[in-house]
């Protein structure tokens, strides 16, 4: 979902229902082994005040806020895509075997990085959830033939 803010930039939302418990999502995100299974490369994410979270194609986002368990703010810094973009992750318990994965990411500054970051985070969340749920291995460029290909 998308649209123009009055301030002309993009904003971009998606929510994944992922059919696994919250602790285990949040493990998801924060091992590095378990990452590899699922996010895009090699990455870093150090969820703390200050941390980073980077992934070896050059996105780079800088921790402003971190709720454990519940959200993650941050400074998009990417050199892929203009500067000065906010991203918030939130993770929210959707009963006992549930939990709701939000990607927001807002003031960005051009319909290319828009679509840029859409199929990054589309991945990102498609990715999460046939791991955790299938213990399935996406490859972004397979899914993005898939995903994007008309037949």
């Amino acid at each position: 979902m998308s649209f123009y803010a009055p301030h002309r930039t993009y904003i971009l939302q998606l929510r994944r229902t992922i059919r696994v418990p919250l602790q285990r999502v949040n493990r998801a995100w924060e091992d590095p082994e378990d990452r590899l299974h699922w996010f895009a490369g090699n990455s870093t994410i150090e969820p703390t005040v200050g941390g980073t979270f980077t992934a070896d194609n050059g996105a780079m986002a800088v921790f402003t806020e971190v709720v454990p368990s519940e959200r993650w703010r941050m400074d998009w810094t990417s050199p892929q895509q203009k500067p000065g973009s906010t991203l918030v992750i939130e993770f929210t318990k959707n009963g006992k075997y549930e939990t709701i994965v939000q990607v927001r990411h807002w003031r960005i500054k051009s319909k290319k990085d828009y679509e840029e970051l859409y199929k990054g985070w589309l991945f990102m969340l498609d990715s999460l959830e046939a791991y955790l749920e299938k213990g399935v291995s996406l490859t972004y460029a397979t899914w993005l033939e898939q995903k994007f290909t008309k037949s």
